[in-house]
């Protein structure tokens, strides 16, 4: 059994992202509590996956699964991406947050990692 492998970075506004290796895959992973409206968080989030799906195709690599959920009072939406298409499903909830997390299978391990840092960072931050 490959041994897991899981720490947390912080970087610009303090904003925690988990990565861990499991079974050859390098999963990496965010919360955060965005200050944009939920339509504008939806549609940022969609092309921060797209970018996130060409990231880890990157020299051959592969994408096992990417997903972020994005919620608002009543309105929720669960986004995937699977061989680099966005489905986006609006679903019932009573929360206001965005999580992100992306399994995939990169050639170069920490390309991915400061490109997950660097396109999640895009999703507008709240500052508090």
């Amino acid at each position: 059994m490959e041994h897991l492998h899981e720490h947390e970075h912080r970087f610009e506004y303090n904003v925690p992202v988990s990565i861990a290796r499991h079974e050859g895959a390098l999963v990496c992973s965010m919360r955060i509590r965005p200050h944009m409206s939920y339509d504008e968080t939806v549609g940022e989030t969609s092309l921060a996956l797209k970018r996130l799906s060409e990231a880890a195709e990157t020299d051959g690599g592969c994408v096992g699964h990417i997903k972020a959920s994005v919620s608002h009072e009543d309105r929720a939406s669960i986004l995937s991406v699977t061989e680099n298409y966005v489905n986006v499903r609006e679903i019932d909830i009573d929360r206001c947050e965005l999580s992100v997390v992306a399994i995939v299978f990169p050639k170069d391990e920490e390309h991915f990692v400061e490109e997950f840092k660097k396109i999640t960072k895009n999703l507008d931050w709240n500052k508090d």
